[in-house]
């Protein structure tokens, strides 16, 4: 099976420190026909020397060198238009792979007649510098028994789009992508939801491939890395925009899937807005003001009856918002600021210990005092200096 060629993007900036790791994880896989495709993205540290390190031993490398720094989305796409393999996949620079993970995807692939196939990552944080298994599809709604192999309707899929993990790991078949001139949006943070669905509307086969294969370590809590900017989370409004006008170009939007794809826009607005802020007053105040004004414009009054059925709290917070999103916002602020207080801590502390007591008749609470004392002048009597203390004092 080991004959078509399969490309290997790898945006590189500012990640010397990994790239190593990734790049001999790449070169070194089962599966050999590899066109690797290297986009350093105006690096400011010493990765252009490792890349060169590698060109000179390996010329299944290809290099493009951007003289100014375009971003994770521009630099996957200068990636597509040099792939000249069957199939494309991405993979980040901080990241790594099994060394048997793209012959697994082929593999799958090929056996199962489908034109995506899509793993199980690893965790890997730095922090802490542990390693997890990310289970996000254990508990999805479109895989009932999760296997080795899941074969998914895209139907079932586009019915539960908000299940659906679009990170950068997959293996595409490229004739699709180059063919419908498909590409990932310039500068925009989520860049790989519009991507992947838009892949999926356009390839007319009927299923998509999921395995639990775990075979891509993913980096968490890397701050250099391409996708950890500081860009401004209202980048998640104009997503929901381009995944919202996508399934009305191909006539979805307005359909089945119109409660899905709403709840999708609605969680993506509190999840991702609410745990990313940008630290800054008059930021937050902008995303939230889009916020308001995008539910207002996109958001369907009879969809919010919908949610509020499905998702109470959810339906809540996106009213709150859409109908005073300064109120909203400062008094969320003033909870995270009281849950950072000494007051709260104090209360954390204390409240298992009022617990406690509340459980404990008063009878049993004096029992423990006199033991504890009775116990204390036991170990007075017992150490002759402390009796001495005791009795002079």
């Amino acid at each position: 099976m080991n004959n078509e060629l399969i490309s290997v993007v790898i945006p590189v900036y500012n990640t010397a420190k990994f790239l190593r790791k990734c790049l001999d994880s790449v070169i070194n896989q089962s599966y050999k026909n590899l066109e690797i495709i290297i986009v350093n993205d105006a690096s400011p540290d010493n990765s252009l020397e490792i890349i060169n390190e590698y060109i000179a031993t390996d010329n299944r490398i290809k290099v493009i060198s951007n003289k100014i720094n375009v971003g994770l989305s521009e630099a996957r796409n200068l990636g597509i238009n040099e792939a000249t393999g069957q199939y494309i996949t991405f993979i980040d620079s901080d990241d790594f792979i099994s060394l048997d993970s793209i012959e697994i995807l082929y593999n799958l692939l090929k056996e199962n007649n489908v034109n995506v196939v899509i793993p199980q990552h690893i965790l890997f944080d730095l922090k802490s510098k542990h390693f997890y298994k990310d289970n996000y599809y254990k508990n999805s709604h479109f895989i009932y028994e999760f296997s080795a192999t899941n074969l998914v309707s895209k139907d079932n899929l586009f019915n539960n789009i908000i299940d659906v993990n679009v990170s950068q790991f997959k293996l595409y078949n490229l004739k699709i992508i180059k063919e419908n001139n498909i590409h990932f949006p310039k500068d925009l943070l989520f860049e790989d939801n519009i991507f992947f669905y838009t892949f999926l509307l356009c390839d007319n086969s009927s299923n998509v491939l999921y395995t639990n294969n775990a075979i891509y370590y993913y980096t968490q809590n890397n701050s250099d890395s391409i996708t950890r900017s500081n860009k401004k989370f209202k980048d998640i409004i104009k997503i929901n925009k381009l995944v919202k006008d996508l399934f009305i170009k191909h006539n979805l939007f307005y359909s089945e899937y119109s409660n899905s794809i709403n709840y999708y826009m609605c969680n993506h607005i509190l999840v991702w807005g609410l745990t990313g802020r940008n630290n800054s007053l008059n930021k937050d105040i902008e995303y939230f003001k889009e916020a308001s004004d995008f539910i207002k414009q996109e958001i369907d009054d009879n969809y919010l009856k919908t949610l509020k059925q499905r998702h109470r709290s959810y339906y809540c917070k996106i009213k709150k918002i859409r109908n005073n999103y300064k109120n909203f916002y400062y008094k969320m602020l003033l909870k995270d600021i009281y849950k950072h207080s000494l007051l709260h801590k104090f209360i954390r502390f204390i409240k298992p210990i009022v617990r406690v007591i509340s459980r404990v008749s008063i009878d049993k609470i004096i029992k423990v005092i006199v033991l504890l004392f009775k116990l204390l002048l036991k170990l007075i009597a017992s150490t002759p200096k402390l009796t001495y203390k005791f009795y002079k004092n």
